[in-house]
Formats: C-alpha cells, structure tokens, sequence
C-alpha cells in the first residue's frame, strides 16, 4: 500500500516542482527593473537599461506588456545606425533613437509585432534607443530634439 501511494506521490511532486521552477523561471526570463527615474519631453518615466549584446537582440521579446510611464533602454558602447526588430514581440511599441548626448534624433510609433522579421532604423547615426508603450509618444507629444534625462 505505502509503495502505490509513493508511485502517485514522487511524479506529482516532480510535476508540481516542473511547473513551479518553470513559471517562476519563464516569469523573471525578461522581468526588468524600471527603477531608474527619468524624463523626456515632459513625460516623467521608469526606465531600465540594457548594456549587453544578449540584452540587445532580445529586448522586450517575450514580455507581455509595458507600463504605461515604463521605457527600455538599449545603451550602445559606441554611435552607430542601429536596427530594432519585433521578434517575439507579444505588443506594439514607440521607438526613439537617440544621440550621445540623450536628444531624440528619429521617432517610430506604433511599431506593430506582426512586422517581423522588418527591421528598422532612426535614419542617423544613435548611441541610444529607448523602446516606450505604443502611444507614448504622441501622448507626450515627444519631438526631434528634446532630451533624455536620467535621474539616477
């Protein structure tokens, strides 16, 4: 009898083990910190930065969704014509592109998850690229030239 209950026992615990390690694995697989206060234009926002080559090819692929004042921020080591794609994308997102100095230099709005494998670029040559919620930009109505300011 203790055998059968063991038999039962040892694949659910294992199971439940799986699904917990897997949940909590696949939860924090992309879960960024937005704590690095920040404005631009005159939207006050929570950012996060990315600074690695892995960091920068997967972005927010995966996520399931953006804060609302919540914005990725890829830092390039050096000004260069950068690409971003939607691989994986699960929601639409603004794109800015931004020179050494954090002013906006090329705005992309909208930006669809369905446009995969397009790629797209800020036109000039950026330091930066800061991925916002689709309709942040022109909610905050942000323009060529204003600023990034980080708060750190």
């Amino acid at each position: 009898m203790k055998k059968k209950g063991l038999y039962f026992l040892v694949p659910c615990l294992t199971l439940a083990i799986l699904v917990f390690g897997y949940s909590h694995f696949s939860a924090n697989l992309n879960s960024f910190e937005y704590n690095i206060p920040a404005t631009i234009g005159n939207a006050e926002i929570f950012i996060a930065e990315v600074t690695t080559p892995a960091g920068f090819k997967k972005g927010l692929s995966g996520q399931t969704s953006l804060g609302a004042k919540q914005g990725l921020l890829l830092l390039f080591p050096k000004s260069d014509h950068y690409g971003i794609w939607m691989k994986d994308m699960l929601f639409p997102i603004d794109v800015i592109w931004l020179d050494g100095q954090s002013r906006v230099l090329g705005v992309k709005e909208n930006f669809l998850s369905t446009s995969y494998p397009e790629v797209i670029y800020g036109g000039e040559l950026s330091r930066s690229v800061l991925e916002l919620s689709s309709g942040f930009v022109k909610k905050y109505q942000i323009n060529i030239g204003d600023t990034l300011v980080l708060k750190k």
